[in-house]
């Protein structure tokens, strides 16, 4: 099982853009994708501190069970309004990569876990 420090989407194989998508993207976008992945991996290993039945689970599994169609959880670092949607929307992004008809995931909602 790896450790919640470390990087898991390209090992998994999850991304936030295709290599055809970065080639069209600004480099501003892709770093407000990168900053907003590195703060959904912060708000996870804070969960995963907060409840040690986590630890048990994949973290693939876990970032799953923060994010779905509407977005990641509530920042816990008091954000502003519109860093709140830029997360939500990179959360979307990776929800719709993790769970698309390509990769054959089951949906899970944030609420369960």
């Amino acid at each position: 099982m790896p450790f919640a420090g470390r990087p898991f989407l390209p090992a998994r194989g999850l991304r936030l853009v295709t290599p055809t998508e970065a080639e069209q993207l600004s480099r501003s976008t892709l770093r407000r994708h990168r900053d907003n992945t590195w703060l959904l991996g912060g708000e996870v290993i804070r969960r995963m501190q907060m409840d040690n039945g986590l630890r048990e689970r994949p973290v693939e599994q876990v970032v799953l069970s923060r994010i779905d169609g509407e977005g990641g959880p509530l920042l816990s670092h008091h954000e502003t309004e519109a860093e709140q949607r830029s997360f939500d929307a990179t959360c979307r992004r990776l929800f719709r990569f993790a769970t698309g008809p390509e990769t054959g995931r089951h949906v899970r909602r944030r609420n369960q876990g």
